[in-house]
This record gives structure tokens, C-alpha cells and sequence, in this order.
């Protein structure tokens, strides 16, 4: 049976290594974090955890189902042979709400080596941690030879077709 239902795609393309802004999407980098906002960590080993990339919903074109706007950031465990995903690495939609316990909803909280954050309200600039020093960015990555997952900071940019 031939499937004729096209569904709209999204394509990411990464620029050259270069600056980019806390609020652009990107692959490595600086993340977008809230003053206040614990920076995530590895839960088992408490060390920081890298930006591996950030997608401002703002700048993609709109597909069915997904957000207009918040920025989604996926970071890992730079210094884990597996970046923290540990060989089952989910990402579950759920607005986390006081009342949820990690107990009720393992799949949520599960996460360990790695973190996946949703910011659904996008603050000024003024009210953004700019001082990442104590943390690790891909620029300060060292390296697993051949198999280094990246080095820099990369802007993406979107492009959709029907």
C-alpha cells in the first residue's frame, strides 16, 4: 500500500562556528538559563552538564502539534563515553506541575546523564545568567579522539517544506 499523506518537514541546517546569542538556536554554546535556575547537573555525579543544542520554537516555522514559541535545550554529560544517556535516552512531553513525584512518573525524571528543558515564557535578557565560567562548553571540550561529539558553537537556521 502506497502512503500519499504528506506531512510538513522542518529542516535544521548548522551555520559556521561563531558567536550566537542566549536566546538563538544553536548547537553548542551558552544555554538560555533563567537568574535563579539551578544549572543541570549529572544526577549520580552532580557534575554540570554541557549545552548540546537549543531550538528557539520562535525562530522554526510552525509545524502541527509543536510549540510557536519557548526555547527546548537538550544537554548531556560531556565527559561520559555515552554523553550521559546511558543507552535509553527518552524525551517525554509533560508540563511538570508542583504536584507531580518522581515516584508517580518515573519516565519523567528519570533522566541522569543528560537533561532536556523547556522554557516556555522567554525573559529579557537582563533577567538571564551570563556568566558560565564555572561550567562546561563544547569551546573547553576535551577531546575522545575521532569520536568527539563537537567543538564550538554553531547557529542553526530552519527551513520547512509541505
Amino acid at each position: 500500500m502506497e502512503d500519499n499523506v504528506k506531512h510538513p518537514v522542518v529542516y535544521l541546517k548548522l551555520g559556521e562556528n561563531s558567536p550566537t546569542t542566549l536566546f538563538q538556536s544553536k548547537v553548542g554554546g551558552k544555554p538560555y538559563l533563567p537568574i535563579g535556575m539551578e544549572y543541570p547537573k549529572n544526577r549520580k555525579t552532580g557534575n554540570p552538564l554541557t549545552l548540546l543544542a537549543q531550538i528557539n520554537f520562535a525562530e522554526m516555522p510552525p509545524l502541527p502539534d509543536y510549540p510557536t514559541k519557548g526555547i527546548l535545550q537538550f544537554f548531556v554529560d560531556r565527559d561520559d563515553e555515552d554523553y550521559g544517556q546511558g543507552g535509553d535516552c527518552s524525551v517525554p512531553f509533560a508540563e511538570i506541575t508542583p504536584n507531580m513525584r518522581e515516584e508517580l512518573y518515573p519516565q519523567i525524571f528519570k533522566k541522569i546523564g543528560y537533561d532536556v528543558i523547556y522554557h516556555t515564557d522567554i525573559l529579557p535578557e537582563s533577567e538571564l545568567q551570563s556568566d558560565f565560567s564555572q561550567y562546561p562548553t563544547y569551546e573547553s571540550h576535551h577531546s575522545y579522539g575521532e569520536y568527539s561529539l563537537l567543538s564550538g558553537e554553531f547557529p542553526i537556521t530552519f527551513h520547512s517544506e509541505q
